[in-house]
């Protein structure tokens, strides 16, 4: 008991800090997908409209557009996301809520209908602002004869996201594999400087449970071995702690 609590000293945590850590984490995952896909949306729909729309009239449309974002747009897209996926994780048996690859989020996503909900989400938007005088007739009809290119572009800009959160995923599993390999040569300084790289590519990553687990024994290796002064000289049940903690 006394090995255990001397290397929870070396990590520096107590039941607090841990019930903090899993906080954030959980925190990060029900928010990640709704703030990322929100903006890429969001960024999507000015695409869209700069393709469908006259130079002389498209930044006043993306102009309104953000007026009613603003007025409830952004809530609503945020709600579509949120069921989306909740539907999704239930078609798709997901029930545990951690999401095991991207792959398994792109099948979600599409089970849980985001884009048709989208698409009539952009069709009340237009007619609101068409009501509010925001926008007249003929724009309003213009945008709607138009919206499947809309559509298909939000579509793209998601597939596109999440191709470059698999790649990112690619890169941090890299990260760990040298981080390992400097771990069983002892080599403190370069250990160090990989996982500041890991660190740094988590900020953006969407949380996939194997990687998160991963990068959580990594993050406790480290610590234990920075508060044992650099030393490599770790007990066995410091080690099975590190791992446990995951």
């Amino acid at each position: 008991m006394e090995i255990i609590n001397n290397a929870l000293e070396k990590l520096n945590i107590n039941n607090n800090t841990i019930n903090n850590a899993l906080s954030k984490i959980e925190e990060k995952k029900q928010n990640f997908l709704e703030t990322k896909l929100g903006q890429v949306v969001n960024n999507a729909i000015d695409f869209g409209i700069k393709a469908i729309l006259p130079e002389w009239l498209e930044n006043d449309i993306i102009d309104i557009k953000d007026k009613v974002f603003n007025d409830g747009f952004k809530e609503g897209v945020q709600l579509a996301i949120d069921k989306a996926i909740n539907m999704g994780k239930a078609i798709e048996g997901i029930f545990t809520g951690n999401f095991e690859s991207v792959s398994q989020i792109k099948a979600v996503i599409k089970s849980g209908g985001l884009l048709d909900t989208l698409s009539k989400l952009l069709d009340s938007v237009i007619n609101y602002a068409k009501e509010e005088g925001l926008i007249n007739s003929r724009t309003a009809k213009l945008i709607k004869s138009n919206k499947n290119l809309i559509m298909q572009n939000i579509e793209n800009s998601i597939d596109n996201s999440l191709l470059d959160q698999a790649e990112a995923i690619g890169k941090i599993e890299g990260y760990i594999e040298k981080w390992q390999s400097y771990f069983e040569n002892q080599d403190f300084i370069n250990m160090k400087k990989i996982y500041n790289k890991i660190v740094k590519q988590m900020e953006d990553v969407v949380p996939i449970k194997r990687v998160l687990d991963k990068v959580e024994y990594v993050e406790n290796l480290q610590q234990l071995i920075e508060n044992n002064g650099n030393n490599f000289n770790l007990t066995e049940e410091e080690l099975e702690l590190a791992n446990i903690l995951v």
